[in-house]
């Protein structure tokens, strides 16, 4: 099933700051580095608006520290989605950091932030 990914409106996220619960899966990965392995967080949480605009979602326990995650302001890099089976889905793609080699001017490294919020739990921890 195709799903089209549009930025998402207003109420998207007004919606998902309504529920009770969402997740956000966390991963870092360098898409130039082939023999990387991706490893993804999972947190539990609530989506908010602070009063700056940005969206946070606050975990609910905490665990290893992590109270909640700043999300930051959107812009075209948040994709929103919606299937039946995984509900409505905010995806956000984002370089955090690129080095570029001197010496070797071709493809630079670079590592990338994909943050996934959703309604349903991720299918691993589901089961």
């Amino acid at each position: 099933m195709n799903v089209e990914k549009v930025p998402p409106a207003s109420d998207d996220l007004k919606a998902m700051s309504e529920e009770d619960v969402v997740y956000l899966t966390h991963q870092l990965y360098s898409p130039t580095v082939p023999q990387t392995v991706p490893v993804a967080q999972v947190y539990r949480g609530r989506l908010r608006q602070a009063g700056d605009g940005s969206w946070i979602v606050n975990t609910f326990d905490g665990n290893n520290g992590v109270v909640g995650a700043v999300l930051g302001q959107t812009d075209n890099q948040w994709m929103s989605a919606q299937t039946p089976s995984a509900g409505a889905t905010i995806r956000i793609d984002r370089v955090i950091y690129t080095y570029c080699d001197p010496t070797n001017p071709g493809m630079p490294p670079e590592l990338r932030e994909t943050l996934v919020l959703s309604e349903v739990i991720p299918t691993p921890f589901a089961q």
